[in-house]
């Protein structure tokens, strides 16, 4: 177990939210990808699922956004480049 998941696991079990936790692991340095994990790991739920968790943070807000930006410009690019 990394200690991103390790200690969202931790945080959880001290009956802290799962928003707190992710603060938490924002605050420690965790990218985007390893909270994503952590909140699979230690969450028990799909990936699906973790990842909708993140992007519904308040405390991964900014990087949620970006990463669906950056998600619909590639598809634009992609439909361009096939239209071609």
């Amino acid at each position: 177990m990394d200690r991103f998941t390790a200690l969202l696991d931790q945080l959880i079990r001290d009956g802290r939210s799962l928003e707190d936790g992710l603060a938490q692991l924002r605050a420690e340095g965790a990218a985007p990808e390893k909270a994503i994990t952590a909140i699979h790991l230690a969450h028990c739920v799909s990936l699906a699922e973790a990842k909708q968790l993140f992007a519904s943070s308040q405390a991964w807000a900014q990087e949620a956004a970006a990463g669906a930006a950056l998600h619909e410009e590639m598809i634009a690019h992609l439909k361009l480049e096939s239209s071609q």
